[in-house]
């Protein structure tokens, strides 16, 4: 059964569902992350991306600064 249009907004419209992909540099140095989705025409678009130093040549600091790095774009990407 088809709703009429008036009640059928009161569900609210199905989002349309977007795949992201996130891609993630890890240096000596420093961290990078993007986010990013492709176009109707298959060209990337990049959504967010963030860079962290790395504090000291440790893997716990290394994975502190991808923490801070996906946090970074995670919060930009989803911004209203």
């Amino acid at each position: 059964m088809k709703l009429p249009a008036a009640i059928g907004n009161l569900f609210g419209k199905k989002q349309e569902k977007r795949e992201v992909f996130a891609s993630l540099l890890l240096d000596v140095e420093y961290a990078s992350a993007a986010l990013w989705e492709m176009d109707d025409r298959g060209i990337p678009r990049i959504i967010a991306t963030a860079t962290g130093a790395v504090a000291a040549d440790t893997w716990e600091d290394r994975l502190n600064a991808i923490d801070d790095t996906l946090a970074s774009v995670e919060d930009k990407a989803w911004r209203p």
